[in-house]
């Protein structure tokens, strides 16, 4: 975060010093920026104003790990622990302070708490030094099987986390994708959304935090395949500048040594740890599948540990963009889509004749130079996707380069009938996505937003 940002939030906390809200902001935003002095005075005001604040206190213990106060840490997540309001992230954290002030075997005990709340988590730190745990119990403190000569001098708890540091979570963003939201075409509404609630924290005279507008958001795209839901996630990052986590279990999963439903903690985790972020999930259906449809697996159902994440059971996902995209809703768990957890549902649809002539325009502006025949192929193609248009754009451009190549003086050019033969001989996928969708939504299904969207476009589409 930026210094002036920093302090334009500083002067409307002392606008309006007892707002907590707005010095819980302050206070997050400080410690993200590692102004760990400031964060923990204004982390102790909110307390002053009220001693039971759960967040603030939950703010001190990361504060104090990340200051090596591990003491502290231990005393604050302990009272949390009493009040049973002690998450996942403070029960891993409290662990951690043990092990670097030598008590292993409460250590180990916390570890193993987290292990029966989550039997999905995992630690490199805490697995390579607490996983023997027949060895913990029956120590009771003590050397069991060493002597004092085979003692480690060397050997630093407070060393812990450089020498089994997992993997750079920079390996896992993406920075550059060659697009940016000049890219996409319509949209206007979504990327004017994404905008606000990403936008970099600039208060002048602007109300907007006082109110209790927070930043991040939870938006779930959905609609036919090709129609641009992963290209506009993909133009974010330019214009947002922000970084983007994409949700990938062949690559990350492996690499993070993780299983598959410990994964989803895990990549919001990461994401969190960045100052602004988007965190994209694609074939969200994958993760959030209808948990009663019949012949699941109950190992990979990642539905319930998904709706942990969104309500923020396990961390505050401020200033993190969860975008999520499908093109089959109606296999969705209801529950994924409550008020709260989804802040916006948005219908990305086929692009209409105005869409299409635009993507042609680009289209062939940059090939041929050539605009007279746009008007003639928009007609022509009504019901494709931008996927569509596009593969009929490749396989125009393959029948100019298969018929010239090899001529003594080539001309690659295009003539009409490169594109109509194409058109004609390519079917659509959208018309057939509408078919299956209305057919494959429930009965239960048919006063949702989701449902009402779409039938109101169809009609009109029609």
């Amino acid at each position: 975060m930026k210094k002036r940002d920093l302090k334009s939030l500083q002067d409307a906390v002392n606008k309006a010093p007892n707002n907590i809200a707005l010095r819980m902001m302050l206070a997050v935003k400080q410690y993200k920026n590692g102004d760990f002095d400031e964060s923990e005075k204004n982390y102790q005001l909110i307390l002053k104003q009220d001693a039971n604040n759960v967040k603030a206190k939950q703010g001190l213990v990361e504060l104090f790990f990340a200051k090596e106060n591990f003491s502290a840490v231990i005393v604050i997540a302990e009272e949390l622990i009493q009040k049973n309001v002690a998450n996942e992230k403070i029960l891993e954290l409290l662990s951690k302070s043990l092990l670097r002030q030598d008590n292993i075997k409460e250590a180990q005990e916390i570890y193993e708490r987290i292990l029966d709340q989550n039997p999905f988590y995992f630690d490199d730190e805490l697995e390579a030094v607490l996983e023997d745990k027949s060895y913990y119990k029956e120590s009771d403190g003590e050397d069991a099987d060493f002597d004092e000569e085979d003692e480690d001098e060397d050997f630093d708890f407070e060393g812990m986390e450089r020498m089994f540091q997992p993997f750079s979570d920079d390996h896992l963003f993406v920075i550059e994708t060659g697009v940016s939201l000049d890219d996409v075409i319509g949209l206007d509404d979504l990327i004017k959304i994404v905008q606000v609630k990403m936008r970099p924290f600039e208060i002048k005279d602007d109300p907007i935090y006082s109110i209790g507008f927070q930043t991040g958001a939870k938006i779930l795209l959905y609609g036919p395949p090709g129609c641009g839901k992963t290209h506009f996630a993909k133009a974010l990052p330019a214009d947002l500048e922000c970084p983007l986590l994409p949700v990938g279990l062949d690559k990350s999963a492996e690499i993070m040594k993780v299983t598959h439903n410990s994964y989803i903690h895990h990549i919001f985790d990461i994401a969190r740890r960045k100052q602004r972020s988007i965190l994209f999930m694609d074939d969200v259906e994958y993760y959030a599948m209808e948990r009663m449809m019949p012949g699941q697996n109950p190992t990979w159902r990642t539905t319930s540990l998904l709706i942990a994440e969104l309500d923020n059971l396990h961390g505050s996902n401020e200033d993190v963009l969860f975008l999520a995209a499908t093109s089959n809703p109606w296999m969705l768990d209801t529950h994924i889509l409550r008020a709260g957890r989804m802040d916006y549902i948005y219908f990305v649809p086929p692009p209409n004749h105005a869409d299409r002539i635009q993507f042609l325009q680009r289209f062939l502006n940059l090939k041929t130079g050539k605009t007279k025949v746009i008007n003639i192929l928009a007609e022509m193609t009504k019901g494709y996707s931008y996927a569509d248009l596009q593969y009929i754009l490749d396989r125009a451009i393959d029948r100019v380069v298969m018929r010239e190549i090899g001529k003594a003086n080539p001309h690659y050019k295009f003539i009409t009938q490169d594109f109509i033969d194409q058109i004609e001989s390519h079917s659509g996928m959208v018309e057939p996505w509408f078919e299956q969708f209305f057919e494959s939504m429930p009965k239960e299904w048919h006063k949702h937003q989701i449902y009402l969207q779409v039938q109101e476009f169809y009609k009109n589409y029609k």
